[in-house]
């Protein structure tokens, strides 16, 4: 399906696909802390572009002296390639004092002998809740979504965040956590916590390594304690990493955790192929998305598709017009349904054959007004697949006639960033202007063996351009997106 998706995904609007979303300098603050009885100084970076007053999910890297521009490069990865949005970055930077780092005791949620110092993790906590997140939200562009980023003792923190005070962060990523801490002491309140969790909109990603070392970090406990005590509504994830060590793990688990929070983020549409069309009876059809990346659930009853559906599938569908299909994300945020407009009907019969000439390509002509009267006679002929309007032009007809060599559906993919209406066989079948942010559309056309013509009015792009593209679907049992196509770019 790739060249089909390729040319709606990229010729709907001159806007590239994917846009970079770098962030500004980092600003640096003081914050005088009660709860510490010291000043902590913390570094925020802030999207690039933030003149349009959104509002942004927060993301605080712990250890922020070592971590956070690892973090804030791997974030630029993610969002250049559309993978999650802008966000604001918060890197909480170490204590240290007489040349020494104190995250042993600021992380630490119980005293050990062998640690002098240890066990100030409440008080930490408390910086967080109480100081740093309010300083946070009153001065940069947040919107109350934040997730907490912590490796080693950072991600032993974490775990005690969550069995304290597991609505302080929406997604959680504990990086080989110290789990092993004072002989698992986090497990048992995370236990508890888990038990009385709202887990909608909330992910806990837990990265670790293979062999021993997933026993001696007491990764063992922790995926024991999810596997009885998560809730059902709950999207966790736990990976034992091969061949990385325990700092090296960093970067690829800090990738794999912000996809796995954002899994289900497009800033595009997601739309099911064909999305709209006519199904016959005894001819089952096979659906495509615009996007295979994300889990597509589905029902067939009537209810809302959620995390526990079936996982929709190419599999034909006799009756498409009682399917519901969702995009399930893990956070439940970017949950959405996928409209579908399959209805029951019969085929087109054939026209009648009125010249040899009845199959000559495209033809196009210009007209100065919308709607584009029924019988506009499209006079100029068309070389290639390419269309470029005159100046003047404002609205535009281009018709093609074609022959069907065996009875079966065809796939009418369009792509427009303006209004657009398509007819076949002299009867109107879709009508979009863009206004629910549909700019391309599929639909399915069962026609009989013979003659057919597909006639297409369309507003001039004012950026971008408009793709048409008419390939056979067949009976659906083969790769029909890889089938000899007729295409056409007007630009």
């Amino acid at each position: 399906m790739h060249r089909l998706l390729r040319r709606l995904a990229a010729l709907a609007c001159a806007v590239p696909l994917l846009s970079h979303a770098a962030f500004q300098p980092p600003r640096h603050a003081t914050i005088a802390s009660a709860a510490l009885g010291a000043e902590r100084e913390v570094d925020v970076w802030l999207p690039a572009d933030d003149a349009n007053g959104a509002r942004h999910d927060t993301i605080y890297v712990l250890d922020g002296d070592w971590n956070a521009a690892q973090v804030v490069r791997t974030i630029e990865f993610v969002q250049a390639v559309g993978l999650m949005p802008a966000v604001v970055v918060v890197g909480v930077r170490n204590r240290v004092e007489g040349g020494a780092n104190r995250r042993d005791q600021d992380f630490t949620p119980t005293t050990v002998a062998t640690q002098p110092g240890s066990g100030g993790a409440d008080r930490f906590l408390a910086f967080l809740r109480d100081e740093l997140v309010p300083y946070v939200d009153s001065r940069y562009p947040t919107n109350g979504h934040r997730l907490a980023h912590g490796h080693s003792y950072g991600g032993l923190f974490l775990a005690h965040v969550l069995g304290r005070e597991p609505t302080l962060f929406d997604d959680y990523a504990l990086l080989d956590p110290a789990a092993w801490w004072d002989r698992g002491v986090v497990v048992e309140p995370l236990a508890r916590a888990l038990k009385r969790i709202d887990p909608h909109g909330r992910t806990l990603y837990i990265a670790g390594r293979e062999g021993d070392a997933w026993e001696t970090m007491g990764l063992h406990r922790l995926e024991a304690t999810l596997h009885r005590d998560a809730p059902p509504g709950l999207h966790w994830a736990m990976r034992a990493y091969a061949d990385e060590t325990h700092d090296s793990l960093k970067f690829k688990a800090t990738y794999d955790a912000l996809r796995f929070a954002y899994q289900g983020y497009d800033p595009h549409r997601v739309d099911l192929i064909p999305d709209s069309g006519i199904v016959v009876a005894g001819r089952p059809v096979r659906l495509g998305s615009t996007d295979e990346r994300f889990p597509l659930r589905w029902t067939m009853d009537g209810s809302t598709p959620g995390p526990t559906s079936p996982l929709a599938d190419s599999r034909p569908i006799e009756e498409p017009w009682r399917l519901r299909v969702r995009l399930v994300s893990n956070s439940g945020r970017f949950d959405r349904e996928l409209p579908l407009d399959l209805v029951a009907g019969d085929a087109f019969p054939p026209l009648p054959s009125p010249s040899p000439r009845a199959t000559d390509g495209w033809r196009h002509a210009s007209v100065g007004a919308w709607p584009l009267p029924p019988r506009t006679p499209p006079t100029r002929r068309v070389r290639g697949e390419l269309l470029t309007l005159d100046a003047s032009a404002t609205y535009g007809v281009v018709l093609r006639r074609f022959r069907v060599e065996q009875d079966g559906y065809h796939v009418i993919a369009l792509a427009s960033p303006g209004r657009l209406r398509l007819w076949i066989d002299g009867r109107p079948v879709l009508d979009n202007d863009g206004a629910d942010g549909r700019s391309q559309r599929t639909y399915l056309a069962p026609l009989d063996a013979g003659l057919h013509e597909l006639r297409v009015d369309f507003e001039r792009p004012r950026d971008g351009v408009v793709a048409i593209t008419l390939l056979p679907y067949g009976d659906g049992s083969g790769r029909w997106w890889d089938a000899p196509s007729a295409h056409l770019e007007i630009r």
